[in-house]
């Protein structure tokens, strides 16, 4: 196992889910504010490369659904909730997209008056946690089972007061027949990650613990004391858009610890679970559901401990695609690894989970754990792990261990430690290609790993091919056709053939020859790129021999792209980035972001797509010579250019103002003002602009 990747900045902001479906992977990241909470989708494609985001569902603080059902009984009032909390996403097999968030609301009752003696004055408070489905592109909630489960903690407080009246004064004496009494109730919902089957349904599981202790004053001077504990697991299937759903199953009343998801074969899906543990041995169970949630199968399985002690968690679990199961039970504070059939047989023996610093004191801290299996019947394994008892900070690192089909590890230990502890995600993207997403310092991070032997020497078809390669120096032809080619780490060798391809080197020194077609070379990481001169080049552009490419695109990050004399097409994306094109007559793109922008000689174009993404500046604007285009889609057919020194639109139709004095070019959409202007960039030392300076493309 390696690296395939250079570590990629996804977002400056923290996700708190992925998912990847065919290859491409959605990152999801949410913003509150004092109105609302705002979930924003950024997708990846194929070659890796993130598009900007995309607002996918808002939640006002205010929603309905956010607050919980029933009351503490007398006089309840709602005081208050925290805004949505996301923490996962799934997409089922219609297509239907879920959001899955935790959440909390507070209530307080009362019941009786304090000066009342015929009944106790009970004041309650209570905080709710419960979970809400939210269909993306559909209605705000799921109102039928927005609450998947529900947990709370209520305190409490009984005072019995009695009132005596001192007939010769009048005056009133208060005192208490019993001093503070009081309950609390404990309910705790703990839930796992939702897993989708096959068809338009979805399963998760829940444990639900019940404690209640104190004292209960039914009537004066009389007391009943209480010791109330129980714990259930709970599986629930979730039909989308049917009418009642089915009932939750009760998987066992006393379990050690919470349910986790597995995949089973036949459209089923599995919960594994602890349901016994002692000094010597601990039993699982494993259920298998159907997608109408009925129970098909329950499996059982005793595991000795021989000389290990301690208490015993099922921390993370996968089904191989040898439909073995990979389970990972953490043991007096020291991860084990132990491997079933689909049976859950046990094969072979616990193994200890080697890279961290476990020594088994209570200091050290294992934090998220997953595994995602491998096309060759293993498994790759990721944990966050801490030196200390506290998760995160400076000792904070992420571990991550191939396994073969046997459970033997394969290669190296990897190991990241720029981890804040916050959150990962591990997805699996197929031939072998996993990639693991992070957070640190308030960024999402990625980076994706290769699991295979050795380099990929290929020849594409005659069709429109995707070869993507290894963390090896790889060989890639694509022949013809129009083909995508990404050969990650490595020095690879890469020709792009007959058509117009897109090419990524990735990080090494690569030898890239666009070939015949009119071909785009991309870079997801932030670059600089001289086409006189390589030696200037940096990130992944460092070292690489380019050929026959005739586009450039940049990353969302800020990069420098530097032409040749010839006629260049660069386009920097989002960020704010520097693109020169030298002699010739180049096209710049400048996209997202503030970008500084010169054309250098020869007849150059500045192309604007969009306006209100970033204030470019174009340092060199000749006019009679350069132009700026833009697209007819976004501005019609029609338009108009007003250039003074205090330029006002005074026109029905899209109109572009250039003020004479700040150099301010900006774009009116209504001609009228009623929608403020956008400025779009500054044009350094020019003195005027006319309708015979921008070119309408299609």
């Amino acid at each position: 196992m390696r690296y395939w990747s250079e570590r990629t900045v996804v977002a400056d902001g923290q996700a708190f889910a992925t998912e990847v479906l065919n290859g491409r992977a959605t990152y999801y990241l949410s913003a509150t504010d004092a109105a609302a909470t705002t979930v924003t989708a950024m997708a990846q494609d194929r070659l890796g490369g993130i598009g900007a985001g995309e607002t996918v569902l808002v939640v006002p603080n205010t929603d309905e659904s956010l607050r919980p059902w029933g009351d503490l009984g007398g006089d309840t009032w709602w005081e208050g909730n925290t805004p949505a909390h996301f923490s996962s996403v799934l997409t089922l097999a219609d297509g239907t997209g879920i959001l899955l968030s935790g959440n909390q609301a507070d209530y307080r009752g009362e019941e009786g008056e304090p000066s009342d003696y015929a009944e106790p004055y009970i004041e309650r408070t209570a905080t709710f946690d419960f979970h809400t489905a939210y269909q993306l592109g559909g209605s705000p909630a799921y109102a039928d089972y927005r609450y998947l489960a529900t947990g709370h903690d209520v305190q409490e407080d009984f005072e019995q007061l009695f009132w005596v009246e001192w007939e010769e004064d009048g005056e009133y004496y208060g005192d208490y027949l019993s001093e503070d009494w009081h309950i609390s109730t404990h309910e705790v919902v703990d839930a796992a990650d939702p897993m989708a089957f096959d068809s338009a349904a979805y399963l998760y599981t829940y444990r639900l613990d019940h404690d209640r202790v104190g004292t209960y004053v039914r009537d004066y001077g009389s007391s009943i004391p209480i010791n109330d504990h129980s714990s259930t697991l709970y599986a629930q299937v979730v039909l989308p858009g049917g009418g009642s759903q089915p009932a939750a199953v009760v998987l066992d009343t006393s379990p050690v610890g919470t349910g986790v998801l597995i995949e089973r074969a036949g459209g089923q899906l599995g919960v594994l679970w602890i349901n016994a543990a002692s000094v010597s041995a601990l039993a699982l169970s494993l259920a298998a559901l159907r997608p109408d949630g009925t129970v098909a199968r329950t499996f059982n399985t005793a595991i000795d401990l021989g000389a290990l002690s301690g208490a015993p968690t099922l921390v993370a679990a996968t089904s191989a695609t040898n439909k073995d199961i990979f389970a990972v039970v953490e043991i007096g504070n020291v991860p084990y690894l132990v491997q079933f059939d689909a049976g859950l047989h046990q094969q072979g023996e616990l193994t200890r989970i080697a890279g961290g610093r476990w020594t088994g004191s209570s200091a050290e801290h294992l934090g998220d754990v997953s595994l995602v299996a491998l096309p060759d019947g293993g498994v790759l394994l990721a944990f966050g792990v801490d030196g200390d008892g506290v998760s995160g900070g400076d000792d904070h690192r992420i571990v991550l261990q191939q396994l073969d089909a046997d459970g033997h590890r394969v290669g190296a230990t990897l190991k990241i430690t720029d981890a804040d502890g916050g959150w990962f995600d591990l997805d699996a993207l197929g031939d072998g290609r996993v990639q693991l997403t992070w957070t640190d310092d308030g960024q999402t991070l990625s980076r994706v790993l290769d699991t295979a032997a050795g380099p990929l020497v290929t020849d594409g078809t005659a069709d429109n091919d995707v070869i993507i390669g290894t963390a090896y120096g790889d060989t890639l032809a694509g022949g013809a056709g129009k083909d995508q080619i990404d050969g990650g780490a490595g020095n690879d060798r890469i020709s792009g053939g007959d058509g117009n391809d897109i090419l990524i080197g990735g990080a090494g020194a690569d030898r890239i020859d666009g070939g015949a077609g009119r071909d785009l070379l991309r870079y997801d990481n932030a670059v600089t790129v001289d086409l006189l001169d390589a030696s200037l080049n940096t990130g992944d552009a460092a070292g690489d021999v380019i050929t026959s490419i005739e586009q450039f695109r940049g990353s969302h990050l800020g990069d420098a792209f530097h032409g040749s004399d010839g006629a260049d097409v660069f386009d920097g994306m989002a960020g704010d980035d520097i693109l020169v094109g030298r002699a010739g007559d180049d096209l710049l793109i400048g996209n997202a972001g503030d970008d500084t922008m010169t054309g250098g000689g020869g007849r150059d174009e500045f192309r604007y797509a969009a306006f209100g993404d970033g204030v470019d500046r174009i340092t060199d604007f000749t006019r009679g010579e350069d132009v700026i285009s833009i697209r007819a889609t976004v501005v019609g057919e029609t338009f108009y250019v007003i250039a003074n020194d205090a330029p006002r639109p005074n026109r029905d139709a899209p109109t572009f103002l250039f003020d004479t004095d700040s150099k301010t070019l900006s774009y009116d959409a209504d001609g009228r003002g009623a929608i403020a202007a956008i400025e779009i960039a500054v044009l350094d030392g020019v003195e005027t602009l006319a309708k015979a300076d921008f070119l309408l493309i299609a």
